[in-house]
């Protein structure tokens, strides 16, 4: 029986060849990627139709792909047995840390490894070192002592530069701003009832995973999907013809438990969910709204911003408190650098098309710069595999 697809898996696949499925004849090392609880099988990690719109997918494909050019065969578990592997990989932790111990009870000789690459706000045990001491290596965004022969840090995030030409739409012809993103239902009053809150705590450590309290309360306070709502408020209370937002749960039907006391207004400038290209759309305007959904200083960075500039449109930031290391002021807005939402509207609309375009011009200077090189789908390919090798290498 065909186990079924994640919902959000396109339904024409053509990221894999014919060929590209044919296994290694003599692999120098194997690795097996285990389901997880998206259930990952006949290898559509690696398939650039996973998820749509997603840099992530060419990372995946990148890291294959690399690792059939060095002699690793590298896929799901239904194609690489773990029992004849030399590694099993986990994608972030799975909810149940039972999952793991059967693995290792079943499966003695290959090496478990994680790489923990999810947003802290998703899974805040991640980063949590108890839920490491079945693993043997671990990839982590966040820094964390201990044995070097453990832990392997991830490049900055998990955002990947894609790789389309801009599209050189007239700053006339242009809409202002867009924003694209789910309005998740987090925090006290847009939870459904108001202990739901806990849920998340609750769900992790009923997986028997570790998250203490003030691990637990260092990401709720580092959440920012209230922004997200902020800023489209923001744009709407100045009136903004040519702001446009896009995204799933914007209906007011899902505001939570206060606002069925306290009814929330609709939001006047959704549009739906974004039906087209991500790039194509977002190429269509001046601004693109790229707040990450995570504010502390784990080094996580998404894709937003970076879809932003490869679409050829300017960047609103606002995340990491390091994210002014890897993105040039020359080439992004930052929140930061204003105190209110509203003021940093009032700003972007006296953009004249000078302003607009050498900040937009220095966003595809940086793309094809050494400085956006670490972000790119085959450094992380290279990475994983360098921490993979080491792994293997070290041994006994």
């Amino acid at each position: 029986m065909t186990p079924p697809r994640p919902p959000y898996v396109a339904a024409d696949r053509q990221g894999l060849s014919s060929v590209d499925q044919q296994p290694l004849a003599a692999p120098k090392m194997s690795v097996s990627v285990f389901p997880g609880d998206q259930n990952y099988q006949d290898n559509i990690i690696f398939d650039r139709s996973w998820i749509l719109n997603s840099g992530w997918c060419e990372a995946m494909v990148a890291l294959r792909e690399q690792a059939r050019a060095q002699g690793i065969e590298l896929g799901t578990a239904d194609r690489v047995p773990m029992e004849q592997s030399d590694i099993i990989l986990f994608v972030n932790l799975p909810t149940h840390r039972a999952a793991v111990e059967q693995i290792r009870q079943r499966y003695p000789r290959p090496l478990l490894v994680l790489i923990a690459s999810e947003s802290p706000v998703v899974q805040p045990h991640a980063a949590v070192r108890s839920n490491h001491q079945l693993f043997d290596r671990v990839f982590t965004l966040k820094r964390l002592k201990g044995d070097p022969m453990k832990y392997h840090r991830l490049p900055a995030g998990c955002a990947f530069v894609p790789n389309p030409a801009p599209a050189d739409i007239p700053f006339t012809q242009r809409r202002f701003a867009i924003l694209v993103n789910s309005n998740v239902n987090s925090g006290l009053l847009r939870a459904s009832r108001p202990l739901n809150v806990f849920d998340q705590g609750r769900t992790i450590r009923n997986g028997g995973w570790s998250l203490p309290l003030r691990r637990q309360l260092q990401v709720s306070l580092g959440s920012r999907y209230h922004l997200r709502r902020r800023f489209a408020r923001a744009a709407e209370g100045l009136d903004i013809a040519d702001f446009d937002l896009y995204g799933q749960g914007w209906e007011p039907l899902r505001s939570g438990w206060f606002h069925r006391f306290f009814p929330e207004s609709p939001w006047r400038q959704w549009r739906g969910p974004l039906n087209d290209d991500k790039l194509h759309s977002l190429s269509h305007y001046r601004f693109a709204f790229c707040y990450e959904n995570f504010a502390g200083s784990e080094g996580y960075i998404s894709e937003k911003v970076f879809d932003a500039l490869a679409a050829g449109t300017v960047p609103l930031c606002h995340g990491d408190r390091h994210l002014r290391r890897w993105i040039p002021a020359s080439c992004a807005v930052f929140r930061d650098d204003y105190s209110s939402d509203r003021e940093l509207l009032r700003d972007l609309l006296r953009w004249d098309e000078a302003r607009w375009r050498a900040c937009r011009d220095a966003g595809q200077a940086f793309l094809r710069s050494d400085g956006a090189a670490p972000f790119h789908a085959n450094a992380y390919a290279e990475d994983v595999l360098r921490g993979l090798r080491g792994a293997v290498e070290a041994t006994p």
